[in-house]
């Protein structure tokens, strides 16, 4: 292949549902839904990611448990949690199980109650992002598959209309 059909295909990728996927709404904010499945490595690159994206209002995370870490899951999340924290992230939420642990080492860090939120399940999750969400902002949206982080982007849409894809 020449590159000019290289660079064409290239153009035309589009992420799987839930991996990476980039979701727009009109009142001017976007979420990264990595829903699809999380673990330790991937969600300490996403918060660096999230952290070096430039001309954001404020970059939020919402992480679900991690799930199937075995013995060291508790360590594991609390040290996705420093990390979250030292990337200076406006909104830290966690949701479900071993997720309070990020959260609580968050806190640990610095960050306050109402910066640094735990909810059991997503669609809480989703409703409380709801009411924080706007212009400018980033959301990256990542957990396991069995957690279901996915509800809390179906709970924004259904408050915040989308900006249709192309």
């Amino acid at each position: 292949m020449g590159f000019e059909v290289i660079e064409q295909r290239l153009q035309q990728l589009k992420p799987s549902p839930g991996r990476g996927e980039v979701v727009s709404f009109k009142e001017g904010f976007q979420v990264i839904n990595d829903s699809y499945n999380s673990n330790p490595a991937a969600l300490d690159a996403m918060i660096q990611f999230l952290r070096k994206v430039p001309h954001q209002k404020r970059k939020i995370l919402v992480a679900g448990e991690m799930l199937e870490l075995g013995p060291r899951s508790m360590e594991l999340h609390q040290n996705c949690g420093k990390t979250a924290a030292k990337a200076k992230l406006d909104f830290i939420l966690g949701i479900q199980g071993q997720a309070r642990r990020l959260v609580e080492a968050a806190r640990e860090e610095g960050y306050p109650d109402n910066r640094a939120v735990f909810f059991e399940d997503a669609i809480a999750a989703g409703e409380w992002l709801n009411g924080i969400v706007g212009s400018g902002d980033l959301v990256l949206v990542k957990g396991s598959r069995g957690v279901k982080t996915e509800q809390a982007i179906e709970v924004v849409k259904g408050n915040h209309p989308i900006v249709p894809a192309e």
